[in-house]
């Protein structure tokens, strides 16, 4: 006999039926916020910590702040515990490797604590509905980053800790067009600096660094990558 996963079954049964949703996280303030605004539009609303029965909901919304990488353990345990229902992220603030980070952890969207009032309710129909939901602005940290030839070059060099001027003298460039063009490759990634676009192209779990630094750098015995301490393009 023919029996449905999780996600199409509560795909079938939340179309006619209310949309349960856990709503959790540290900030109560904020989750009162939350559960005023889901409450307006018919959703089956609990909120508190993860119980033994938080498996059954079919939705979590949970408030965590991805500026704080430790947050992404809650995130994880989040995930865990909620079994197959997808989880919406409030946070304060969220960037590119932040928003990255979030759905390789299990996250299925994201809310700005600002969109609340006009994107929470959206969100959670679309989750529901199993799908991903993110705001506009960081769409670009959905999909993987098109670099060009010459941004690949510049920000393999950044990345390998070289300055701009010593980048411009190997590439025969003027340090403005380094510039240029590593700010170009920071707004592809969406990151704000050197030292970030060198923690997410050496990160693993992220996928960037055949795209990068060439798939002869991850071959056995070739040195690593330096982290630059400069902050700035």
């Amino acid at each position: 006999m023919y029996r449905a996963d999780p996600v199409e079954e509560r795909g079938r049964r939340t179309a006619a039926d209310t949309v349960t949703v856990l709503v959790t996280g540290e900030d109560g303030l904020l989750r009162r916020r939350i559960v005023a605004t889901l409450g307006t539009a018919g959703f089956g609303l609990h909120a508190g910590p993860f119980t033994n029965g938080s498996a059954g909901f079919d939705v979590v919304v949970l408030v965590c702040d991805l500026s704080k990488v430790e947050r992404l353990v809650d995130l994880r345990t989040a995930v865990q515990q909620s079994g197959s229902a997808p989880t919406v992220i409030i946070s304060p603030e969220a960037h590119g490797p932040a928003m990255r980070r979030a759905l390789s952890a299990g996250a299925s969207g994201l809310v700005l604590d600002t969109d609340i009032d006009r994107a929470l309710v959206a969100a959670v129909r679309a989750v529901a509905a199993n799908q991903t939901c993110v705001p506009r602005a960081l769409k670009i940290a959905v999909d993987k980053p098109t670099l060009s030839h010459r941004e690949r070059e510049v920000l393999k060099l950044a990345v390998s800790g070289r300055t701009n001027g010593e980048i411009a003298a190997a590439l025969c460039l003027a340090e403005s067009t380094v510039k240029s063009h590593l700010s170009a490759a920071f707004h592809r990634l969406g990151v704000r600096s050197r030292r970030e676009a060198a923690t997410l192209v050496l990160d693993p779990e992220e996928g960037l660094m055949s795209i990068v630094l060439g798939t002869d750098t991850a071959q056995p015995g070739r040195p690593a990558p330096v982290v630059p301490q400069t902050s700035s393009a």
